[in-house]
């Protein structure tokens, strides 16, 4: 059977019209329904219904539909292994992490990553529920979580961290802290709807030691948390992830320079006890490189 006829079948029970379809594969429409008239014949059965308003699938077209996408399925994925065994790897990786993960670190790593090799495409999903990470068939997934799963290898990539900031205008109207302790009697930027928001862990000369800290505003947005810092509403902290170089920005001052905000760390899970294809293998060892570079 011509692999051909199936797909042109795939996309017209996709899009339900034989135009829609043409339009896509870049071939007049008389092409599409001699493909589908062909594929009727071998088939023995009508695979569609035509109206005046739209195309639909027949019962025995919706069933050959469901067969014909997973084997057309495996015979791609036949079609990458073989390619990955003469040392070409293509195919997609599809990973999932969480909003506010970095300042870009992990945009450029994957830009020089695909630009090394082109054949694979990485598609990405941000997104901050919980996953089921093998249910919705991800390959990878970043993290930054005491709990988790115990089905996936954990690779700890780095800890996140900051430093205490303040706008100029706000430390010259209530002043400049020099102990943790000070931070009860100031107004701080915290991080809305988590247990431990108003708990900062600070590391420093004596070790960690720990303030409960206020303030009249909190978010639950990073980048929005650093707009009201920046705008004076009090002190905050400007986090920085694993593999990005620390640096002040020019319109926030640091306090307390010899303490630092303790946070989480970042891993990466990959699926535990099996065999990842080589493309997966290649980006996993490429981002725990790229992460623990100093």
């Amino acid at each position: 059977m011509d692999l051909n006829l199936v797909r042109t079948f795939l996309l017209v029970h996709e899009r339900r019209s034989f135009s829609a379809a043409a339009r896509s594969l870049g071939v007049p429409t008389s092409s599409v329904s001699r493909a589908i008239q062909r594929l009727e014949e071998e088939l023995g059965h009508r695979l569609f219904e035509r109206t005046t308003r739209r195309m639909l699938s027949t019962a025995a077209g919706r069933a050959y539909a469901e067969h014909a996408t997973q084997a057309l399925a495996t015979l791609e994925r036949g079609a990458e292994h073989l390619a990955e065994l003469a040392g070409a790897p293509i195919g997609e990786i599809r990973m999932t992490t969480f909003t506010n993960l970095d300042d870009g670190f992990l945009a450029a790593s994957l830009a020089r990553f695909t630009q090394k090799h082109p054949g694979i495409q990485v598609s990405v999903a941000l997104q901050n529920r919980k996953v089921d990470l093998v249910a919705e068939g991800f390959d990878l997934a970043l993290r930054a979580e005491a709990q988790l799963p115990t089905e996936w290898q954990a690779y700890e990539l780095g800890r996140y961290h900051a430093w205490l900031v303040a706008a100029p205008r706000y430390l010259a109207r209530r002043g400049v802290p020099r102990h943790p302790g000070d931070l009860v009697a100031h107004d701080c930027v915290t991080s809305r709807g988590r247990p431990d928001s108003g708990r900062w862990r600070l590391l420093g000369p004596n070790g960690v030691e720990e303030v409960q800290v206020a303030g009249p505003v909190a978010a639950d947005d990073v980048q929005f948390g650093r707009q009201l810092v920046r705008a004076g509403a009090g002190i905050g902290t400007l986090i920085f992830s694993p593999g990005q170089a620390p640096k002040l920005e020019p319109r926030l001052r640091r306090v307390l320079s010899r303490y630092r905000v303790q946070g989480p760390g970042l891993y990466l899970l990959v699926p535990k006890g099996r065999s990842l294809p080589m493309r997966v293998e290649l980006l996993k060892s490429w981002l725990i490189e790229a992460y623990q570079r100093p």
